[in-house]
């Protein structure tokens, strides 16, 4: 199979492993992410207590990355006790070391807190509820992936409908041609015949005057 040949199908198989992918993304990561984000406005608040806050972080391939560590604890009705460790949903890691000191200085060991929780799941909690722009992340990359194996894998489909475009007005462009090299054929052959009557005209006149 030639190189030429074989693009096509390299591309409808790459285009469908990206959007597979993608809607994979977007749909068990992005969007249960950002609907519990958006969903956490509306929970229940609980009075708890910081009981780990700290900055980690993490080396690989001879890069830093941070992430903020703040664990929490809160009980309903002086019952059940849980325990939680998000800030906000949708939390990330990052090699900005400042932003994650600043995240927990706000969460000392020890402090009282507002945790919202999730009334039908309450070991779901967080300590900012709202979406915020990290809560968009999965659910935007997992669409632009998809979007973007979509594409490729329509891209054979207009290609080859521009080649039929395209073969259709040069078909079009070039029985024009021939009909006008026809026409042009044909003129040329009566200029051709009226010369020759004029010759034969002309040596019928000198024939007579003789």
């Amino acid at each position: 199979m030639s190189t030429k040949n074989s693009s096509p199908l390299i591309l409808v198989v790459f285009g469908g492993i990206l959007l597979a992918g993608g809607l994979a993304l977007f749909y068990f990561i992005g969007k249960p992410t950002l609907d519990e984000a958006i969903a956490s406005k509306t929970w229940p608040k609980v009075k708890g207590v910081i009981t780990i806050s700290r900055v980690d972080s993490r080396v690989k391939k001879g890069k830093t990355t941070y992430s903020s560590h703040v664990e929490y604890e809160y009980s309903l009705n002086d019952q059940e006790t849980f325990y939680g460790h998000r800030i906000w949903i949708g939390q990330y890691s990052s090699n900005n070391q400042s932003e994650h000191k600043k995240n927990v200085a706000k969460y000392p060991s020890g402090a009282q807190v507002d945790v919202y929780y999730n009334p039908k799941s309450p070991e779901s909690s967080v300590l900012e509820p709202g979406a915020v722009y990290s809560s968009y992340i999965a659910f935007g990359i997992g669409l632009g992936i998809a979007a973007i194996g979509g594409l490729l894998l329509i891209a054979p489909v207009i290609s080859f409908f521009l080649y039929l475009v395209n073969s259709a007005f040069s078909t079009k462009d070039s029985t024009a041609g021939n009909y006008d090299q026809a026409i042009n054929d044909n003129s040329n052959d009566r200029n051709d015949a009226d010369d020759v009557y004029t010759v034969e005209d002309e040596r019928f006149k000198n024939q007579n005057r003789d």
